[in-house]
């Protein structure tokens, strides 16, 4: 019926829309659109250049991304999906587009030029249902097969024909012949969004591990950061066009916890120092290699897997309190065997040094790289001492970077998403492991211990349990159930940043009427304690860095309850590094 609340499960890249006529019929997507905005607002793009040289120069290579997305393509549709392949061709030839044409060409090479489109179509797919194309769809066509002649230039006289037969021909053909175009290109279309799937999400995203907080469904291994500006042009973007969008950071189907990718964000506030260790650990661990296994590219993913997923730290807080192992998941010995899955199907998804169908010599990476990882666990070993450190060193960051994530994912325009479990912090990777059991009881203590006058001193200082995300969570909830016309309707509007650190804070308010919502987070916190020489995110010093109000009001912090009088960055911050002003 016409009240019913639908949104769909499309991916998009980072520069596609969704087609403007779906809003007839849909609210938005699920929210991987959202989550890649986060994910990359959250990564600071000075990490990009060392990141980037010391991948290239660990691996040997410096193949372009394009190139990586087609290979990897071409590699899953001739060796997985040839059946998928053929029938395209057979469907070609059974709906008579070009017969003559087709016999002069010769199967073999019409069947090529086909799979060359499945593997140069740079979107998941496109979605017209007529022929002629719409231009939009014509112009990307042209580009896939002006790319293809360049490439391989011995497929010219296919190409022409397809060219021919969904270009050229429709805008004169009968009725019927139109028909029968448009089913082979309907056809077409369904065959990419798989190829993208598996080629991409399931095998590039396992093998390009320059960083992997960006390879994660909706994301693109090579973005690295979106300034500010750009995301508040999305923002009022999704607003005008998809308000009821959902806003998600974790779903079924994500390569890892919203709280995971919060953690490996601050890495690239802290390049050098990351990098740095990152080449101490290889030279503590080579002894743990077998015959050279596992090579550096699958080394360096297990260093990033392992710091993202490992539960919150002991000793980085003021009690030293670890999150509940039923929170997050990444209790020791438990650990253990989740992390030993986690590698073995990510070698599987790669396919790299391990087939899909197990083939010849796949046991011995596979039992050579899990006993790498196991001994990485090894807490009597020099590497566990430095990486326990380390991981106190960026846990602070990463929680605050969680906090925006849950503001954002609340406060910005569309409808927040709550995957399962994710109120508490949520180190989970990849499914199956992010399907386990929530603990709903704990939470239900958690709400019911909070009052109406929290302790924010004590919320702060056991912050490695959960329950401040989850008193973020149930604030903003509440406050978006109390205010339904502010966030479905309210205009998203950008503030600006004063003062001597307003790169390192981004502010935007929502108004609907007389209501007045502001909204202030911090960015890159990491690279601003280092400049300050503190590892302390309370112990910043602002200065006079502010938010410029939208209007001469009396402000209330929705968090705390307390009036604002002034918009100094400092005591906004104080009792979180979050604040929402009403």
């Amino acid at each position: 019926g016409p009240e019913a609340y639908v949104v769909v499960e499309k991916i998009q890249q980072a520069d596609e829309s969704l087609p403007p006529n779906w809003a007839e019929t849909i609210q938005g997507t699920s929210g991987y659109d959202f989550l890649a905005q986060v994910n990359n607002l959250l990564t600071d793009p000075t990490g990009e250049q060392p990141f980037t040289q010391f991948f290239e120069s660990m691996v040997g290579t410096n193949t372009p991304m394009p190139k990586r997305i087609r290979d990897r393509k071409a590699y899953i549709l001739y060796q997985h999906m040839g059946g998928e392949l053929n029938n395209l061709l057979d469907h070609f030839h059974d709906l008579k587009l070009a017969e003559d044409g087709a016999n002069a060409v010769g199967n073999d090479s019409l069947r090529l030029a086909i799979g060359e489109v499945l593997i140069h179509c740079p979107v998941y797919r496109y979605y017209a249902n007529q022929l002629p194309l719409p231009d939009n769809e014509t112009s990307a066509m042209r580009t896939i097969f002006s790319a293809i002649r360049a490439e391989k230039p011995d497929l010219e006289h296919a190409v022409s024909l397809l060219e021919d037969a969904l270009l050229l021909k429709p805008p004169v053909a009968d009725d019927d012949y139109r028909d029968r175009a448009r089913r082979f290109y309907q056809r077409l279309m369904q065959f990419t969004g798989p190829l993208m799937a598996k080629g991409v999400e399931d095998t590039l995203m396992y093998t390009y591990n320059r960083f992997i907080g960006h390879n994660e469904v909706g994301d693109a291994p090579d973005r690295f950061g979106m300034p500010v500006a750009e995301f508040h042009r999305a923002m009022q973007e999704r607003q005008a066009e998809w308000p009821l969008s959902m806003n998600g950071l974790s779903t079924h189907d994500t390569k890892r916890g919203e709280d995971s990718r919060a953690r490996l964000n601050v890495l690239t506030a802290l390049p050098n120092e990351w990098l740095a260790e990152v080449r101490e650990w290889q030279t503590l661990n080579a002894d743990l290699k077998t015959k050279g296994k596992p090579d550096a590219n699958d080394e360096y993913l297990l260093y990033q897997s392992l710091l993202a997923n490992y539960t919150m730290p002991t000793g980085a807080s003021n009690d030293s309190t670890v999150a509940d192992p039923t929170e997050d998941g990444s209790d020791q010995p438990d650990f253990a065997q989740r992390f030993d899955s986690y590698i073995q199907k990510a070698l599987h998804e790669a396919k790299r040094h391990v087939s899909e169908v197990h083939g010849p010599g796949d046991d011995d990476y596979i039992e050579a790289t899990k006993a790498f990882g196991q001994g990485l666990l090894t807490k009597n070993r020099p590497f566990w001492k430095r990486f326990e450190t380390f991981l106190k060193r960026v846990a602070d960051f990463g929680i605050t970077n969680s906090l925006v994530q849950v503001v954002l994912k609340n406060t910005c325009p569309g409808v927040p998403d709550l995957y399962q479990g994710a109120e508490g912090w949520d180190l989970s990777f990849v499914d199956p492991d992010n399907r386990r059991p929530v603990d709903f009881a704990k939470r239900r203590k958690w709400l019911n211990e909070f009052g109406p006058k929290p302790d924010f001193a004590d919320l702060w200082q056991n912050r490695f349990s959960g329950r401040v995300k989850l008193f973020v969570t149930h604030k903003l909830l509440q406050l978006r159930k109390n205010n339904p016309d502010l966030f479905a309707a309210g205009e998203y509007i950008p503030l600006t940043v004063e003062g001597p650190f307003s790169e390192y804070v981004m502010a935007f308010t929502r108004q609907h009427s007389s209501d007045w919502l502001v909204i202030v987070v911090p960015l890159f916190l990491a690279r601003l304690c280092n400049e300050q020489g503190i590892s302390d995110v309370q112990a910043i010093d602002w200065q006079d860095t502010r938010v410029v109000m939208p209007e001469q009001r009396q402000w209330t912090s929705v968090m705390t309850g307390g009036e604002i009088h002034e918009a100094l960055i400092q005591g906004l911050f104080k009792e979180l590094p979050v604040a929402v002003l009403v």
